[in-house]
């Protein structure tokens, strides 16, 4: 017959509220760390966004040329304007792609870091386990809950 989860618990001297503690740390770090994906993603769309009307612009200022050299009356402040509008462009994509890059490596800095504490904490709780002559292969019973006792 297998070990109950309640004496395995009592026997490796873990406490319940600890537990409880830690699995709400690690939810609001991944609620954190979600956001901060949210705010990444939000980026790389203005990224490309920037980058489409970036496309835009080019296309209009080489219409433009051609039709010049094709003998059509091309106004220079459009031309101008165009490539005014260019290198504002590129200017905002360059900023926009350092940003992307910048939060892209502080979000897996900041997923490595939880990786390597939850399994730092994992360590914890496993060697106390194993302290307590409790092995990785040991059975370990629940008892079902009663409708009753779950409302």
């Amino acid at each position: 017959m297998g070990t109950k989860f309640n004496d395995i618990l009592e026997d490796a001297d873990i406490n319940l509220e600890e537990i409880i503690s830690k699995t709400k740390e690690a939810a609001e770090v991944i609620g954190k760390k979600s956001a901060e994906k949210l705010e990444q993603s939000r980026k790389k769309v203005e990224y490309f966004d920037t980058k489409s009307k970036l496309n835009k612009q080019y296309e209009k200022y080489g219409r433009l040329c051609f039709d010049q050299m094709m003998g059509e009356e091309v106004s220079e402040d459009e031309l101008s304007e165009c490539a005014a509008k260019i290198s504002e462009l590129k200017d905002k994509l360059e900023i926009l792609s350092v940003e992307v890059e910048a939060a892209k490596e502080k979000f897996n800095d900041a997923v490595n870091a939880a990786a390597q504490k939850a399994q730092k904490a994992y360590e914890g709780i496993k060697k106390e386990f194993e302290g307590n002559g409790e092995t990785e292969t040991a059975e370990v019973e629940i008892d079902p809950i009663d409708e009753g006792e779950a409302e």
